[in-house]
């Protein structure tokens, strides 16, 4: 992946053409619709992680950034909490509006910032988004931000470019679009995976410490033979 291990942002990812933009958004939605049923314990290890190992109590504010089609909210319980959703694809936001009208939606990039004060949240949701940001150091401050002193930031990766995802997205996706659209996948995935899981954490490091972790399918914590891996971090303080 051209995109990955430079540690410079923000990256330049080659622009799309109009049909490879309708090809990007169709295929986007036909994963969420068909693989991430298939797939759906890959799904279940992200939420179910944030959802067990995340702090929540009652009037909590969460923040869930890049949310898609909403398929995480299904697993918390918006009853406790004020709950806000962000993602800058209207489709995406129409979809969550239908599905979850109580929540808050900003539809908008997260890297450009939310017209919201500090430390409004307790909580930041990052499922599987950190690897598809250009500007992944201005999301994180961001981030840091908006979260309270008592905060917790959570993140699903995946272990891209790690040997068995590799082998597992040939399998899957990588197969699925050459079919579907009769194009060479490169130009997708390099669109999509920008960061590689070191580098984000180059970046959360900076400003965050982690206080828990755990890889999927093993607990080793080796990128090769894993999937994806959660994480719950919280601000460091000025003494850290």
């Amino acid at each position: 992946m051209k995109n990955f291990y430079s540690y410079q942002w923000p990256k330049t990812v080659t622009p799309l053409t109009d049909e490879q933009k309708a090809i990007s958004d169709d295929f986007i939605k036909y994963c969420q619709e068909v693989f991430h049923r298939q797939w759906s314990m890959l799904n279940q290890f992200g939420s179910m992680y944030l959802t067990r190992n995340m702090r929540i109590a009652d009037g909590m504010r969460t923040l869930e950034v890049g949310a898609g089609n909403g398929g995480h909210l299904q697993y918390e319980d918006l009853t406790r909490q004020e709950y806000w959703v962000n993602d800058r694809r209207s489709s995406q936001v129409d979809l969550i509006k239908s599905r979850f009208p109580d929540v808050k939606i900003i539809q908008s990039d997260c890297q450009e910032g939310f017209a919201v004060p500090d430390g409004y949240f307790d909580r930041i949701i990052a499922n599987n988004v950190l690897e598809h940001l250009t500007d992944l150091p201005k999301a994180v401050q961001q981030f840091e931000r908006l979260l309270n002193g008592n905060g917790q930031l959570g993140v699903i990766l995946p272990c891209d470019p790690g040997f068995v995802h590799r082998v597992g997205k040939y399998f899957t996706t990588e197969r699925a679009f050459k079919k579907r659209y009769k194009q060479p996948y490169s130009w997708f995935i390099e669109s999509e995976h920008i960061n590689a899981p070191e580098e984000v954490l180059h970046v959360l490091l900076k400003r965050f410490k982690i206080v828990h972790r755990r890889h999927f399918p093993f607990i080793a914590p080796i990128k090769h033979i894993n999937l994806m891996f959660g994480m719950v971090l919280e601000k460091k303080k000025s003494a850290e």
